[in-house]
């Protein structure tokens, strides 16, 4: 009898070992979840410094400043899920002279694996295109510049909120945009209406950091 309680004491460890490694395996309900958010983000080279008059001075950086989009979440088990987003990422000022913005559309793909209840952490690859500078300063100015599409990593960590429909994430993105063409349609009061393509400048530097908001529907 004292053998096979014995036994039985140190078999139990193995048997949970196996329940949990069957409950990571059992199909989850509601696989597929959406959501919108919205984040802030910093970082990048920075493309214009603006001084006003009467007030502080604004940048422009190739990896600020607004995230908003939308995304897909697909649940594996409950270790493993993959998450989607295509959002709109910019950094603009406007001013009664004065309108300048950086932007781009950018697709996330990112596996994640589930720490715990509360935490997953999760490496992929985020894709940005229609990657344009834009800077419009009344008739002094008028241009713009395109970018190629560009390929970039994204670190991410997540943080579930008790309440179910919210999470929040710190992502650190490493990307970098080269110039394609320049579009040259006004200057110093002139309409010019030229475009020069294949430009030879330096890439970009558009890694950043960044704080997302998703609420999940």
């Amino acid at each position: 009898m004292k053998l096979q309680s014995f036994a039985a004491c140190a078999l139990l460890p193995f048997a949970f070992n196996i329940n949990a490694a069957e409950n990571t395996s059992l199909p989850i309900e509601n696989n597929l979840a959406y959501s919108v958010y919205a984040g802030i983000t910093t970082g990048g080279d920075e493309l214009i410094d603006l001084e006003y008059e009467n007030g502080p001075s604004q940048s422009i950086k190739a990896g600020g400043l607004i995230n908003l989009g939308a995304g897909a979440k697909y649940t594996f088990n409950n270790l493993w899920s993959l998450q989607t987003n295509l959002g709109y990422h910019f950094d603009s000022d406007n001013a009664d002279n004065a309108d300048i913005s950086f932007s781009r559309w950018a697709l996330d793909i990112i596996p994640y694996y589930q720490i715990n209840d509360a935490f997953k952490v999760g490496v992929g690859i985020t894709y940005h295109l229609n990657t344009e500078f834009e800077v419009e300063m009344g008739s002094t100015i008028d241009a713009k510049t395109s970018f190629e599409s560009s390929a970039g990593l994204v670190a991410s960590v997540g943080y579930q909120f008790e309440n179910p429909n919210s999470w929040v994430e710190l992502r650190i993105v490493s990307i970098s945009y080269n110039a394609d063409k320049v579009t040259l349609d006004r200057a110093f009061g002139m309409s010019i209406n030229e475009t020069i393509n294949n430009v030879d400048v330096p890439s970009i530097d558009g890694n950043h950091i960044g704080l997302t908001y998703h609420y999940v529907f």
